[in-house]
């Protein structure tokens, strides 16, 4: 069987003209983050809750679904950009309407509210200067 994987390159995280939750009636369009290298999310999970009780068959513990799901977090890394970061920069710790878009899968793509809460940008000899951020996600995240 011929494998159907698919490489990362091409992967872009974007930032939304229009915040979540803004009156705006216009549509979303999305401009990607400058320059990125590494991209890593959304990693969603579930928050189960221990259900373990004093007749708990065999000692195991016991859980049960909680029905909340954790959209986690964003990592984003690349090469620094300052005139270009400024943007991001300026909206560390407010909600913005974000996206990740696969290459080569059409139109496959993650959206999602996040909340910047990391930026670093990095210096040193011999590298480009580059920059880590990380998004926490607030609420549901759509794939399309």
């Amino acid at each position: 069987m011929v494998t159907k994987a698919t490489s990362g390159y091409g992967t872009v995280l974007s930032i939304g003209s229009i915040p979540p939750g803004s009156s705006s009636s216009g549509v979303n369009s999305y401009t990607p983050v400058a320059e990125q290298i590494t991209l890593k999310g959304p990693n969603i999970s579930a928050k189960p809750l221990k259900a373990t009780n004093q007749t708990t068959s065999g000692g195991a513990e016991e859980y049960i679904p909680s029905g909340l799901i954790d959209g986690g977090e964003v990592e984003v890394s690349g090469n620094f950009l300052p005139s270009e970061h400024e943007t991001l920069i300026a909206i560390v710790d407010t909600v913005q309407s974000w996206q990740v878009a696969w290459p080569q899968t059409g139109t496959h793509a993650a959206t999602f509210a996040g909340i910047l809460i990391d930026f670093e940008p990095t210096s040193e000899v011999e590298k480009p200067l580059e920059f880590s951020a990380k998004l926490k996600v607030t609420g549901p995240v759509t794939f399309t």
